[in-house]
């Protein structure tokens, strides 16, 4: 089909339609390719592939129809989204030399309806906010400025990604001492615990002990129970300790069950 049609015909055809932001395949069909690079018709596919709005108005171009003038409107708004996220309004205006800034959402809002950018319009701060845009066809001499930035990109990558298994390994080796700590600090506290507990235990002993010691009941003649106190200690002349018999101390009190 394409060899039916003559490259004036496919060229018009594709820098007027509304959906066709690249044309790197156009440039391949074998009778374009033919064309003479001095020619107006590739001067005028050039100006597509590469070119801005503000270049149409050199003299080795045709004169461009309204589709055509519209559609490199919108080439040149994709290039501006190449090197920048937030463009002025007023700085899309003066470079597509346009006053109404209706017509400039338009030409905006139909490059997201087709995929051509993805981002949104601020109106409130008279901004285009982009987060991606098709790139643009690129001349062979592009090529080595291309490999420059890819190289460039690829370094910041693989810093990036060096940063990142860097704060993984301090994460990895943080999360190891914090269960070490964790499971020390929980031993320590179980080894406080039984010393507590082993005191506790103790003090219930003496303290039942001391009971024993310090009460010990008798009666009296009638009968009646006497509370006594703990029996004290006393001295022998050898220097033994020895009780000092309550009995001594209540003559006439006889102790209980007996």
């Amino acid at each position: 089909m394409a060899s039916s049609v003559s490259p004036k015909e496919l060229i018009y055809k594709a820098t007027e339609s509304p959906d066709t932001f690249v044309f790197g395949d156009l440039r391949d069909i074998k009778c374009v390719k033919s064309l003479d690079p001095n020619s107006e018709l590739s001067s005028l596919l050039n100006l597509f592939c590469f070119g801005t709005y503000g270049d149409h108005k050199n003299p080795s171009f045709p004169s461009l129809s309204a589709a055509q003038l519209r559609k490199l409107r919108q080439l040149t708004i994709i290039s501006a989204c190449e090197y920048r996220h937030h463009i002025p309004y007023d700085v899309l205006l003066k470079s597509l030399d346009l006053t109404s800034l209706r017509e400039l959402e338009d030409l905006i809002i139909d490059l997201i309806y087709a995929d051509a950018i993805v981002g949104k319009l601020d109106q409130q701060k008279r901004m285009l906010v982009v987060e991606s845009a098709i790139a643009r066809d690129f001349k062979q001499d592009d090529l080595p400025n291309l490999k420059t930035d890819l190289d460039s990109w690829s370094d910041r990558v693989n810093s990036s990604l060096e940063k990142l298994a860097s704060n993984v390994t301090k994460a990895t080796s943080l999360r190891a001492e914090w269960a070490e700590n964790r499971i020390r600090i929980s031993d320590n506290q179980n080894n406080i615990n039984s010393k507590l507990q082993q005191e506790d235990n103790k003090m219930d002993v003496d303290s039942n002990m001391d009971v024993d010691d310090q009460l010990e009941i008798y009666l009296d003649d009638n009968g009646e129970p006497l509370l006594l106190p703990r029996p004290s200690i006393s001295t022998s002349a050898s220097g033994e300790k020895g009780r000092r018999n309550p009995l001594r101390v209540l003559q006439k009190g006889r102790k209980s069950g007996k």
